[in-house]
């Protein structure tokens, strides 16, 4: 049994392949310096995400899905994640996702290694669930870390001096990453930031 209740709850789920504390403490280090570069009085400040809540995101399944379609979700994930390949990640380099104008949507950290492997499993996961009622994903799978966001009503044009300048930060060492586990995650949207739980997770985690 999920430790989320059931019923007429909707939930806000994704799929994903969780980090290491040896990653979220660098990415944690990473986000101190680039905000440091980008955050000035003059500059909008942009919404970090916590550390500990940072994923390789494969699916996200929405906002408000009924929560009683959980069986089915995971009954779906699981038939495709039954055995993982030997998938292994290193942290890459920051870039942006941009809106109209230029201005800054996203910051990331990008991954590197099997990423093709990586958008493979994602898209047989987009695949198994499309029956229990999600839509197949219009855009082409980027593998990347999320670390900041920005709202519709904050601005922050990206130009070719900021972009270099960010760009120029390096990344600090961590271990490779070998993905042995991917996730079904809830997101709890709470004043201080997004929490997330652990729902279920293949091939070796079952339920939570």
């Amino acid at each position: 049994m999920t430790s989320v209740p059931t019923g007429g709850e909707t939930l806000r789920l994704f799929v994903a392949v969780e980090l290491p504390q040896a990653w979220t403490e660098a990415l944690a280090q990473m986000q101190g310096r680039l905000a440091e570069l980008m955050e000035t009085p003059h500059t909008p400040r942009l919404r970090w995400v916590r550390p500990e809540g940072i994923h390789a995101t494969l699916k996200f399944l929405g906002g408000k899905v009924p929560a009683d379609l959980l069986p089915d979700i995971e009954k779906a994930v699981g038939s495709v994640v039954a055995s993982l390949p030997d998938l292994r990640l290193r942290l890459g380099q920051v870039g942006f996702f941009t809106g109209p104008g230029r201005s800054l949507r996203v910051l990331w950290a990008g991954l590197e290694g099997d990423v093709q492997a990586l958008g493979l499993l994602a898209d047989a996961i987009d695949r198994a669930i499309e029956p229990v009622g999600f839509g197949r994903e219009r855009r082409p799978f980027a593998a990347h870390l999320t670390l900041a966001r920005t709202s519709e009503r904050e601005v922050i044009r990206v130009d070719e001096a900021l972009a270099d300048r960010v760009r120029a930060v390096t990344m600090p060492d961590v271990p490779e990453l070998v993905v042995r586990r991917v996730s079904l995650m809830c997101s709890h949207l709470e004043r201080g930031g997004a929490r997330y739980e652990r729902i279920a997770s293949w091939p070796d985690g079952g339920t939570a």
